[in-house]
């Protein structure tokens, strides 16, 4: 029998539950809740879920491991999708696996006090939740937030000319995964200068304490044709983005910083693998109409937030022969040769 990948198997899910509606990929999800007096006050309820697990998304546990990170960062990727919808979160409820050997004072406190950290950071209440006992460590984080009338940012909505923004810089978290994963013998302090032991320190930083852009996202909400959060990889989000708006994504620039050409030894191939196919970053991707966009700088500037323009909006995929609702259509534009499909890859489940 035919193994399924994760997209394969929300699509079963989709027309199994909902077989009269038509499924369009999405962060988040609407509930309108009608007021039957007066059509105006009708509330839009936003809700997200998000699910860490200990096998998948977090490196192999040691000493080293920060259970404060680890908990926090299971509220950041529900946040990421609240703040590239422009959604500001209310309420919270965690669901928590823990097996035996995490079920000690210490380690519990660490995972309480992750949770309160992010609590305080994004201005969220956590209401309670369930506790379980399983084989692995596993944290389901639902957030439940509003927007009256008015809809979240949508995937779709990429316009001809539209510039090609993100927030931050990309590959460092999939570069500190990496020293994450190295065995302890290859990545010795001992055998690193101070430079090195300082830049592999920004890596592993950028894995472990990812800083969703929430406030931006929600300031920005009415400038922005699309947006979506970059957390399993700018590719594979640039390609959904393009395959929904139904236009070729050109990027003319690759959005990373010196630090990680340093670590990469400027070895063009991996840089590029590490931007697009690392993932981690939990930052957002959004499209901006020319019009629009010193006024996003503005708000940029205001939040100390810094935005990289990566590309623009092109033409309508409808008559291509590559069919905008089975494949994206992005490409890398290079000063020599002919420009590179970036292809849709990155992380998966099951795949």
């Amino acid at each position: 029998m035919k193994k399924l990948d994760e997209s394969q198997i929300i699509q079963i899910f989709q027309v199994v539950i909902n077989p009269h509606e038509r499924f369009v990929s999405e962060d988040v999800e609407k509930i309108v809740c009608y007021n039957n007096d007066d059509d105006d006050d009708d509330m839009h309820i936003i809700v997200s879920t998000d699910t860490l697990v200990e096998s998948t998304d977090v490196p192999p546990m040691n000493h080293t491991t920060k259970f404060v990170d680890i908990s926090r960062k299971s509220i950041v990727a529900a946040i990421s999708d609240f703040a590239v919808k422009g959604i500001v979160p209310k309420y919270s409820i965690i669901s928590i696996t823990l097996p035996k050997k995490y079920a000690k004072e210490d380690i519990v406190i660490k995972l309480a006090k992750g949770f309160q950290k992010a609590a305080k950071e994004f201005n969220l209440k956590i209401l309670g939740g369930d506790t379980n006992q399983g084989k692995e460590l596993s944290i389901t984080v639902t957030l439940f937030g509003y927007t009256k009338n008015n809809k979240p940012i949508l995937r779709k909505g990429a316009k001809t000319g539209d510039i090609i923004c993100v927030t931050g810089q990309f590959g460092n978290a999939a570069a500190g995964l990496s020293l994450l994963l190295q065995s302890s013998s290859s990545t010795n302090k001992n055998n690193l200068d101070k430079r090195q032991i300082l830049l592999y320190n920004k890596m592993k930083k950028a894995f472990w304490q990812p800083k969703p852009q929430l406030t931006f996202g929600i300031k920005i909400k009415k400038y922005v044709s699309s947006a979506m959060d970059s957390s399993d990889g700018l590719a594979k989000t640039l390609n959904e983005m393009s395959k929904q708006s139904k236009k070729e994504f050109t990027i003319n620039k690759i959005p990373c910083e010196k630090a990680l050409e340093k670590f990469a030894k400027n070895d063009t191939k991996y840089i590029e693998k590490l931007v697009f196919y690392g993932g981690e970053e939990y930052e957002m991707v959004f499209t901006v109409s020319p019009h629009n966009m010193n006024q996003v700088k503005k708000i940029a500037k205001r939040q100390k937030v810094k935005i990289v323009e990566i590309g623009v909006v092109g033409r309508s995929l409808a008559s291509s022969k590559n069919r905008c609702d089975t494949v994206g259509n992005v490409v890398l534009a290079r000063t020599t040769g002919s420009p590179k499909k970036i292809k849709d890859r990155g992380w998966q489940h099951f795949s």
